[in-house]
């Protein structure tokens, strides 16, 4: 602009930013945010009934550290990658300074002993209530060939290396014993769609994940597209026995640089990579599956 070259150049706007910058832009936000703005931006995903006091047993009682405040203040510091229980702390006493409360001592230990009292039940209960919310807005215009596609994927996670932990889930064969921790697979069942995580099947170091694939069958409703990079569970998933058990309509096999292979459950026909083939950096997708 040499007529207003005295202007700054933000007055002239900026370039759009994509998808995945903007949701970078709202995680970061997530992780300076007051433990009330976190309530407040979640609560159409996560009902304040889902959080109540619980009748008796664990935050039965009128604590420091209830249930709901517990919940958010660990959500807080699971969105914060890296971040202390000091720093959630600090989060929990400024939410009681707010309040003109007393606020809790500076010692980390009552957070964490709040948080290891949460219980499984209440975050299923979480996960499910708000799958359910995020799958319920999903319209037609956004499924793909008017089909709910699936995704599954593996991974693992390690955990405390405790004689409860070492039992349910041994370390690998190849370590001397004490000096590695124990090790779960876990495959999940997400919706493309959303990202919701849907369901997930977990198992030892040594079980494969074909073997975990095949807990979620009963999860696909009919006509859903099973979108996975799990190479061993195409064979699988077109075999009769698998045909006979489960409802999913296709299941497609993508790895990064490879071949797209896709098999249709009603006809086990192969559709390889062809004009129809669109190509992503994470999934490959087949545009016309007939």
């Amino acid at each position: 602009m040499p007529f207003f070259a005295g202007f700054h150049r933000l007055l002239f706007g900026r370039a759009q930013r994509c998808a995945q910058q903007q949701l970078l832009a709202q995680s970061q936000g997530f992780e300076q945010a007051t433990l009330c703005q976190l309530g407040t931006a979640c609560a159409p995903w996560v009902p304040t009934r889902l959080l109540q006091p619980a009748a008796h047993g664990a935050h039965s009682r009128r604590r420091l550290f209830p249930q709901a405040l517990t919940f958010w203040a660990f959500l807080s510091q699971i969105l914060s990658p890296g971040s202390s229980c000091r720093q959630t702390l600090r989060k929990v006493q400024g939410w009681y300074t707010a309040r003109r409360l007393p606020r809790p001592a500076s010692d980390t230990g009552a957070y964490c002993r709040a948080r290891s009292r949460l219980s499984v039940g209440t975050l299923q209960s979480v996960r499910r209530h708000t799958a359910d919310e995020l799958q319920r807005r999903v319209s037609h215009d956004q499924l793909w060939c008017g089909r709910h596609v699936k995704v599954i994927d593996g991974t693992g996670v390690s955990m405390p290396d405790t004689p409860k932990n070492q039992r349910a889930f041994p370390q690998s064969s190849t370590q001397k014993k004490g000096c590695g921790f124990p090790t779960a697979k876990l495959v999940g069942c997400f919706c493309l769609h959303t990202g919701a995580l849907l369901q997930w099947a977990e198992g030892t170091l040594h079980v494969h994940e074909t073997k975990l694939f095949r807990k979620l069958f009963g999860f696909f409703a009919p006509e859903d597209v099973a979108l996975t990079g799990i190479a061993a569970s195409v064979p699988t998933w077109t075999s009769q026995p698998f045909a006979e058990k489960t409802s999913i309509r296709s299941c497609l096999c993508i790895r990064r640089g490879h071949t797209i292979c896709a098999k249709e459950n009603a006809s086990g026909r192969m559709i390889d990579s062809s004009p129809g083939t669109v190509r992503s950096s994470r999934y490959g997708l087949i545009r016309d599956l007939k």
